[in-house]
């Protein structure tokens, strides 16, 4: 969530002041969102989304993990 939050807020042009006062949220943990030092409680993620015009969903959903190969761990012959 850290990385989407960021990315949305800027997209917008909006400093961490900004959304704090948009959303009823702290800059402080706004802040601290942003550098994964935290998660937010619905009720602070459902304010953030809304600031930014998105579905809470939209900001809190994980990635989908698939498999990539280049990311895949290769076995080596014993010797």
């Amino acid at each position: 969530m850290a990385i989407k939050l960021r990315e949305v807020r800027e997209s917008k042009g909006m400093s961490q002041n900004d959304l704090a006062r948009l959303s009823g949220v702290s800059a402080q943990i706004i802040n601290r969102l942003e550098r994964g030092n935290d998660r937010p409680g619905f009720k602070n993620a459902k304010k953030l989304a809304y600031a930014l015009g998105l579905n809470p969903n939209e900001l809190i959903a994980q990635p989908k993990v698939t498999r990539n190969d280049e990311f895949a761990i290769h076995r080596f012959p014993r010797v």
